[in-house]
């Protein structure tokens, strides 16, 4: 519920931290029983800020830092996978002279390069954030107003993943008499989100480290179906989505003379919200290259094949 109005999400998410003037949850049933079934797992009441009687005073708040993960799993380098997938094998009596066995001269090719080919430290890298708000307030007996405005910015811990955001918001109460309060409370949103996902993460963090993930600059889909940096690099098109709100609040309350702490409110509220999705997906191509080593699990720089992959 944000200043008597029962919202969503997105508006929640909206709020900017600098704009509120008090947070309160409400568990019990009594409490949170005036917003109905809704409200069965508990309440969040935000106020926004509004003006003071006083002159015009305006404040910024600014901060720049940096974000990054507090674990990242730990995955088997391309060395121990092959020692596993030897151990596996012999547990499961496969023929010692099987193509699935890694040979002598493959682990030795593995264990060279162990740290080499992990896709998940390549594309990895720390995200920047930034965050920017100006508020003005001020008033008298007669008007009072509180303006804000703030900017929001994130880039991703991989290429091509960013969010941004902007909220302007005015609160302006009006005494029409000594006793009638007019207020009017208009909130302005703008998010830009672009983000190619779907599941990136697992694929960065499941996929083999046996190979490198370029082979003179062509991305290797010698013993992989699809190319999880590839997707990072943005080579395989985009999906750019941005929203717009806009959310106007006005109310008259009438605080009753000659009853003290009685007063009678009448609101109105318009929310209306937009939303635009771009898509684009861009073929890519995959390159098989000749294999070496004992048991052909080792890759060459010769091209074998090229297949169009469509992700």
């Amino acid at each position: 519920v944000i200043d008597g109005v029962v919202r969503d999400k997105f508006a929640f998410d909206g709020l900017d931290a600098s704009e509120v003037e008090n947070l309160s949850v409400l568990k019990d049933g009594a409490s949170a029983a005036i917003y109905g079934s809704r409200a069965a797992n508990g309440v969040i009441v935000v106020t926004t800020k509004k003006g003071k009687i006083g002159k015009p005073t305006i404040s910024y708040s600014g901060s720049v830092g940096l974000s990054d993960a507090t674990k990242i799993p730990e995955v088997l380098n391309g060395y121990d996978q092959a020692i596993l997938i030897n151990d596996q094998n012999r547990v499961e009596n496969v023929d010692p002279s099987d193509m699935k066995y890694y040979t002598q001269d493959e682990l030795d090719y593995l264990y060279a390069n162990r740290n080499n080919f992990n896709m998940l430290d390549e594309a990895w890298k720390q995200s920047l954030v930034t965050r920017h708000t100006v508020n003005v307030s001020g008033g008298n007996e007669a008007v009072r107003y509180f303006v804000g405005g703030s900017y929001f910015y994130e880039n991703g811990t991989f290429k091509n993943l960013s969010y941004k955001k902007y909220n302007l918001r005015s609160n302006l109460e009006a005494n029409i008499t000594k006793d009638l309060v007019a207020s009017l409370n208009i909130n302005l949103e703008w998010d830009d989100d672009k983000e190619t996902l779907n599941n990136l993460y697992r694929g960065l963090l499941q996929r083999a480290s046996s190979a490198p993930p370029y082979i003179d600059g062509k991305p290797n889909g010698t013993f992989i179906k699809w190319h999880p940096l590839e997707v990072v690099n943005g080579s395989t098109g985009y999906n750019k989505k941005k929203w717009s709100s806009y959310d106007a609040t006005i109310s008259l309350q009438y605080n009753v003379p000659f009853i003290e702490g009685l007063s009678l409110k009448v609101m109105y509220n318009k929310f209306d919200k937009h939303s635009f999705i771009k898509q684009f997906n861009r073929p890519y191509p995959l390159y098989t290259f000749e294999t070496t080593g004992g048991h052909n699990h080792i890759c060459t720089d010769v091209v074998k094949s090229v297949t169009i992959r469509n992700d």
